[in-house]
């Protein structure tokens, strides 16, 4: 999983997926056994991912964060009330704001 510029690119064995997140249009919740975040785009990219990985990686967490409050519309509202009450949306802050001024 990688994040840079408004994009978030997630690669596994045999697959390469990206979404734009500076241009989404939805957010939400997959339903199933495992809890899984599936992010889409304008452009109709389609990333699914643990919010675990976001949780282990609060750089990650904040680009993600940067470009999913980019967008407009329902998928940056729901992004919001997500993002707001997650751990590792405190954990990207605790860390930005020791990391020095901004």
């Amino acid at each position: 999983m990688s994040a840079a510029d408004g994009g978030l690119d997630a690669r596994g064995p045999l697959t390469q997926r990206g979404v734009r997140t500076d241009r989404l249009v939805a957010v939400r919740m997959a339903e199933g056994a495992a809890q899984r975040l599936v992010l889409s785009d304008t452009s109709g990219g389609r990333v699914e991912l643990d919010p675990r990985v976001l949780a282990a990686d609060p750089l990650l967490w904040h680009r993600l964060e940067q470009g999913a409050r980019r967008s407009c519309g329902t998928a940056c509202r729901y992004w919001r009330a997500w993002a707001d009450g997650s751990t590792a949306s405190r954990a990207a802050r605790g860390i930005l704001r020791a990391s020095g001024p901004g």
